[in-house]
């Protein structure tokens, strides 16, 4: 699958959200309350609106900026691949965090080292969103495909969600299936407020 078929697949899975699936899936997020008390609609605040457009236009753009990475390291006779991020530093830019000493580590050591490196970004100020994609077996047993990629995403206003794509290779081939998205605990900016002054 070209990077262009797998952008279209990311747009047309969203139909019923407007403009995006993500649309959706953040607005059931903030309907749950987590939108932080300092970005609350009032005088000198952040309105509710704005974190969710905010937090929706970077999660788009950290999923379409992995989609080459994803392809290359799916690419040929490759099944999995090591963890690797993408983030959005505080003034909007989005680039790939990759780990070179992951390469020699065991999958589940890869993933809490690419999470611990991700934390101390984020604590440091030095980042506002963060995506962390990897592979795993796929959660759903009726599922022809047997791996999924999981991409993690969290805003530092307090959206977090998990998307999960499945996808199998034939004749050195990818295709990604239906992706599904659900509601996922905070690995990245788990620093609390009163932490946060202390620094």
């Amino acid at each position: 699958m070209t990077r262009q078929m797998m952008d279209r697949r990311f747009r047309l899975s969203s139909k019923a959200a407007k403009p995006a699936m993500l649309a959706c899936v953040m607005a059931f997020n903030l309907a749950l309350g987590i939108v932080p008390a300092h970005a609350q609609s009032g005088a000198g605040g952040v309105s509710e609106q704005d974190v969710k457009q905010l937090a929706q236009q970077q999660f788009e753009a950290m999923y379409k900026h992995s989609i080459a990475d994803v392809e290359a390291r799916l690419n040929g006779s490759s099944t999995t691949f090591k963890p690797f991020a993408v983030v959005t530093d505080t003034i909007g830019k989005v680039r790939t965090v990759r780990i070179k000493q992951t390469d020699e580590m065991p999958d589940p050591v890869a993933l809490e080292l690419m999470r611990r490196s991700l934390k101390v970004m984020a604590n440091n100020g030095r980042v506002g969103a963060t995506t962390v994609i990897y592979t795993a077996k796929n959660p759903d047993e009726k599922s022809n495909a047997e791996n999924v990629i999981v991409f993690e995403m969290e805003h530092i206003f307090g959206p977090s969600v998990t998307e999960l794509v499945p996808y199998t290779k034939a004749d050195g081939k990818t295709r990604f299936g239906k992706s599904a998205s659900i509601e996922s605990e905070r690995k990245i900016f788990t620093l609390k407020a009163k932490e946060a002054e202390e620094e």
